[in-house]
């Protein structure tokens, strides 16, 4: 069930610290590699009958309104960030291999003995966005955590 954010104006992941920190919604890294380092006058997000256009990696549209403390936000999400930036290199470093096989092998991602920690902290990556999406629009983010 989901419930209205009792926490509003605090960090939705340590609920001590303000939030003062905006997540991405599209990951810095990826739109780099994809778009180079900005500015990018024809990526445009429609939203709400209008269109607003993305500046560059750091523009306000691909980022979530602050629902994170800065030390949650870097110091704390840090491997899960990592986790993801390192899945998704390979993604793309092997992509006809991926297409051909119709599989990813996490052992060759994050290597035989580290694959399930590296699985994991991807997972929580993907679990502290929607995290930062529930928490932008009001909701509650429930317990626990990552």
């Amino acid at each position: 069930m989901l419930y209205e954010s009792r926490t509003e104006g605090l960090c939705w992941w340590c609920r001590a610290a303000p939030a003062d920190s905006r997540e991405h919604k599209l990951k810095k890294t990826d739109l780099k590699r994809q778009f180079g380092p900005g500015p990018y006058p024809e990526l445009s997000s429609h939203k709400d009958g209008g269109d607003r256009f993305i500046q560059g990696p750091d523009s306000v549209v691909v980022k979530f309104k602050p629902t994170l403390c800065s030390d949650c936000n870097n110091r704390r999400s840090q491997p899960h960030d990592l986790a993801y930036d390192r899945f998704a290199d390979y993604v793309r470093g092997h992509d006809r291999h991926i297409l051909s096989s119709r599989a990813i092998d996490l052992r060759a991602v994050y290597g035989r003995d580290r694959w399930e920690d590296g699985r994991d902290d991807m997972l929580r990556f993907f679990a502290k966005h929607a995290g930062c999406r529930l928490a932008e629009n009001g909701i509650e983010v429930p317990e626990p955590h990552l």
